[in-house]
């Protein structure tokens, strides 16, 4: 802040010190978007499988983050892209995720659970 153009009715006052400084430190919480399987395994007749987007700290605005599948599944496996986009509004904080499953005849070896 500057002071400035110092104006009196009898006197016109000199300006001591002109300038004051003061940090205005950011307290929003710095945002985190992760994602988590709803189920460790599903199997392919069950028709979807889930994943939970959970946005942390601050919550203000939108963002979007884009999403792949990854990993041995592949388009036999899923009859969506399998990639897209989360868009979070204003105070959301919670998305999900649904990919539609392909119940098909192909003998798929299982992957070893973690």
């Amino acid at each position: 802040m500057t002071l400035s153009n110092p104006q009196g009715s009898l006197v016109t006052p000199a300006i001591g010190t002109a300038a004051a400084s003061t940090d205005i430190n950011d307290n929003d919480d710095q945002t985190s978007i992760s994602i988590a399987a709803d189920d460790v395994s599903v199997d392919e007749s069950a028709g979807t499988i889930t994943f939970t987007v959970t946005r942390t700290g601050d919550a203000q605005g939108s963002q979007t983050v884009d999403y792949a599948l990854s990993g041995t599944a592949d388009g036999s496996d899923v009859s969506d892209a399998g990639t897209g986009s989360v868009t979070f509004a204003e105070g959301e904080t919670v998305k999900i995720i649904t990919l539609n499953l392909t119940d098909d005849l192909l003998d798929e070896t299982p992957r070893p659970s973690p």
